[in-house]
């Protein structure tokens, strides 16, 4: 029993230094909020029936909103996206354009005391509707939510939405990202404990029925 003890003691010890480690210096370079964009943009319909988001203007993104860290933030930099065709919804067909390691560029900011470059990363494929397959009027959005990262020193994870539509000679976006809670260190490190103690409790059950 007293051994038992011990190894329960040495593994939460270990769990719980492994995660001290873990949670850190991390959390003073994550961001938290949302921030909403807008502005021009130039949709490009190719022959091989890729579809082109050139963002357009200087600047080519500007944020019309911010909360939280991003609250600060007037505009940033949109790299272009272009898409290939990926099958058909009920809604219309389906275009996907491949993660982008620095979509968006806010340049540098200093959030919480601590400069850094924020960008925004996107991590998985992005995949779009198109509401008009041809005529003079072009609307684009997203089926499913952008996945990425805001990248400031550290990684968060956020989510989003885009819309882009065009009519003859005017297009125009927007775009907002919000990031997504993570769990709380306390949690996490309660977690991993218990399931620290319930491996130690099933490896004695096992021993005492093998007895």
């Amino acid at each position: 029993m007293l051994s038992t003890q011990r190894s329960a003691i040495a593994a939460l010890a270990a769990t719980s230094g492994i995660m001290a480690l873990a949670i850190g210096p991390a959390d003073a370079a994550t961001v938290s909020g949302g921030v909403s964009l807008t502005g021009d943009v130039n949709i490009i319909r190719s022959d091989s029936g890729q579809v082109t988001f050139d963002f357009t203007g200087s600047p080519n993104g500007i944020v019309t909103g911010g909360t939280g860290d991003f609250s600060g933030l007037s505009s940033a930099v949109v790299s272009d996206l272009t898409f290939n065709p990926a099958g058909s919804s009920p809604s219309g067909p389906l275009f996907r354009a491949d993660p982008l390691s620095t979509f968006i560029d806010f340049g540098a900011q200093t959030i919480n005391g601590e400069t850094n470059g924020l960008t925004f990363a996107l991590t998985s494929p992005v995949q779009v509707v198109d509401l008009f397959e041809s005529g003079p009027l072009t609307a684009f959005f997203t089926d499913k939510p952008l996945r990425g990262q805001f990248i400031f020193g550290d990684t968060t994870t956020a989510a989003g939405l885009l819309t882009a539509q065009q009519v003859p000679g005017a297009g125009s976006y927007s775009m907002s990202i919000t990031t997504e809670p993570v769990p709380e260190p306390l949690t996490i490190l309660g977690s991993t404990s218990a399931l620290a103690m319930g491996a130690l409790l099933k490896r004695r059950q096992a021993r005492q029925a093998s007895s």
